[in-house]
């Protein structure tokens, strides 16, 4: 099977990034929702994944970090972190992701593998293996597949409905991704370009896509 997690992670933004007790740098990333904050951390979650993929061999895991929220002090909430500052407490979160996953950590080859791909992949993970998906340009990893798109259809009535707006959904896309792909090959031959192009379709092709809806 495959299970999906759509994580919005809290971080700080501050200076200080010592506990009391020593000079660790802060890795209690709690999960948020907005302004709701829980007592579960980014690491819990990940070592739970490690757990159960120890269980479960063949399961697939999309890790989906959907949103970084800075956490605020309570004086100063309407300040933005400062871009150096939240460069590298995303750089952090990234070093913590790929220690605790280690060869559970399934990293992106360049396009959307199929289940079978995985289940093949390279890595010592016993055979489950998490995709992480990355939402944001302020720090990235090539490891780390592109950001998930969301699809949310809050117009649907009913199943049939939303399954109606989803594959006028998917038909746009596809739609988009051949026009896309007859302009890289048009731009190809102008330039005399004799490189491959097979992996220079649509950014939408290369994307995992979730979609939502309230019935």
């Amino acid at each position: 099977g495959v299970r999906v997690f759509d994580l919005r992670i809290g971080y700080h933004h501050h200076h200080h990034h010592h506990h009391r007790g020593g000079g660790k740098k802060n890795d209690d990333w709690p999960i948020v929702h907005d302004i709701w904050q829980t007592k579960v951390s980014l690491k819990d979650v990940l070592f739970t994944m490690r757990h159960f993929l120890q269980i479960y061999k063949k399961e697939v895991i999309i890790l989906d970090m959907h949103r970084f929220v800075p956490l605020f002090p309570a004086t100063r909430k309407h300040q933005y972190p400062k871009e150096e500052l939240r460069v590298n407490e995303l750089q952090n979160m990234i070093d913590c992701i790929k220690q605790q996953l280690g060869d559970f950590l399934y990293p992106y080859p360049g396009y959307i593998p199929t289940l079978g791909d995985i289940w093949r992949g390279k890595g010592k993970g016993g055979g489950g293996k998490v995709i992480v998906a990355w939402n944001t340009n302020h720090a990235q990893d090539e490891s780390f597949f592109p950001g998930v798109q969301h699809g949310w259809y809050s117009h649907a009535r009913n199943k049939m409905e939303l399954q109606c707006a989803i594959d006028h959904h998917l038909l746009q896309l596809q739609q988009q991704a051949t026009r896309d792909e007859n302009q890289n090959a048009h731009n190809s031959n102008d330039n005399k370009c004799h490189h491959d192009n097979n992996s220079s379709s649509s950014n939408n092709n290369n994307r995992l896509w979730t979609v939502g809806a309230i019935l």
